[in-house]
């Protein structure tokens, strides 16, 4: 499908979600006159590579004039993955929202549950740090918690959003980062707080003045 004037975005759902958990940005972004473009993927199951490559496949049936990546959580690590791995052409600007960049703990707990060896590859994916991350690129991070020492979940070292700690969103190279004292981890992209800083970032390489 080809796709060209307004710019196009690409909303990527998290863990456990379908591309109808991103129903909320897809509405918004078309409302503020983007193309999007909505993939579902076997985040669940198959593991952040496995995906990167299906989400190549579905991006070669695309054209756009300037390509937005957007991803919530297990999706912003499919996001960092695919573009150090495949060279996408024109794209923009990246945000990731609770995107445990610097791996995290509580995928390292869900592994070690029963039957976890069903999702054992993404969790082991998740469970340490993205090992490379996009040259040239400007990624904004929007992290999500209480803005105190400890965040909504106890059992989750340093403030978190209840499932993903601050400290494991941050990485070196990000470009910016925009902070909101909000739970839970799985509706931090679903209002129009977080939509207004993504769309921000996007335009403007920054999340000022959002």
């Amino acid at each position: 499908m080809n796709i060209s004037g307004n710019p196009t975005v690409l909303l990527l759902h998290g863990y456990l979600r379908t591309a109808r958990g991103m129903n909320y940005l897809k509405r918004f972004f078309i409302k503020n006159g983007f193309n999007t473009i909505v993939p579902t993927l076997p985040v669940t199951t198959a593991g952040i590579e496995r995906c990167s490559d299906l989400l190549h496949d579905i991006l070669s049936e695309h054209s756009w004039e300037t390509l937005h990546m957007v991803g919530h959580s297990s999706g912003g690590r499919i996001i960092l993955d695919i573009l150090t791995r495949y060279d996408i052409p024109k794209i923009g600007n990246i945000v990731l929202i609770s995107t445990p960049a610097n791996g995290s703990v509580a995928a390292k707990f869900l592994s070690t549950l029963p039957y976890a060896d069903r999702f054992s590859r993404t969790l082991a994916d998740l469970s340490v740090p993205a090992d490379k991350f996009p040259a040239g690129k400007k990624i904004g991070v929007i992290a999500a918690g209480t803005g105190m020492q400890f965040g909504f979940n106890p059992f989750i070292p340093g403030d978190n959003d209840d499932l993903v700690a601050v400290s494991e969103m941050r990485f070196d190279g990000m470009h910016d980062f925009a902070f909101r004292r909000f739970r839970p981890h799985q509706l931090v992209h679903k209002n129009k707080k977080t939509a207004n800083l993504i769309k921000n970032f996007l335009l403007t390489g920054s999340f000022a003045n959002s």
